[in-house]
């Protein structure tokens, strides 16, 4: 009879599991509708209508999945399209929690403290990014698919620290490490480009 009774109890915590995986998977798939959704609307960044619905549809999409990452990024993209930075600021804290060795989402978070004039927070933002910048190059080699990338955050947040010599240093190295002449080009044009122009570059959502 016992036994009967732990056959039954397995069973039913099966079915309980089961039932859990369908509830799980079914939210999972009206998450990833809800933000596919959004994908379209991502080339009409400069149209405040289709910012706002894509706004509505991750925030709709979040609260059935509070660890959907592009989620959480792409929500930040249209807020601070909208000029919305507060409410971009806290969704690119969220994409942090959900990925917290992303040196781009820490440098991200001091652009958008910077559209806010809180400077103090742009630069412990911009200090983590470089943090993590480094920790993630330590790891790399120069074959590495993001190690260019790295590097390049790397560099610029170097600027936006106001260490301009260091982040010279860092873009020459990239420059030369590149046989590509597109990016080369796209580096060198960063090489030489001011603070400001730097934050516009490397804005999120800016082109």
């Amino acid at each position: 009879m016992k036994k009967l009774v732990f056959i039954l109890i397995i069973f039913s915590a099966s079915l309980i599991t089961c039932a859990q995986n369908t509830t799980i998977q079914k939210r999972n798939n009206d998450v990833y509708k809800l933000s596919l959704q959004t994908i379209s609307l991502i080339g009409f960044l400069e149209n405040e209508d289709s910012c706002k619905k894509a706004v509505f549809l991750l925030d709709s999409a979040t609260k059935l999945n509070n660890s959907c990452f592009l989620c959480y990024y792409n929500k930040a993209i249209f807020l601070n399209s909208l000029n919305q930075y507060n409410e971009a600021i806290t969704s690119i804290k969220h994409a942090i929690r959900i990925k917290p060795l992303s040196p781009d989402l820490y440098f991200n978070a001091g652009l958008l403290y910077e559209k806010i004039n809180d400077s103090s927070s742009a630069r412990e933002y911009f200090r983590k990014s470089l943090q993590t910048c480094e920790s993630a190059l330590d790891t790399m080699n120069i074959n590495h698919p993001n190690y260019a990338i790295w590097q390049s955050y790397k560099a610029a947040t170097l600027v936006l620290l106001g260490e301009q010599s260091k982040a010279y240093n860092q873009f020459e190295k990239l420059y030369n490490s590149q046989s590509d002449e597109i990016l080369k080009n796209r580096i060198k044009r960063i090489m030489n480009s001011s603070r400001v122009q730097v934050i516009k570059m490397f804005t999120i959502g800016s082109e």
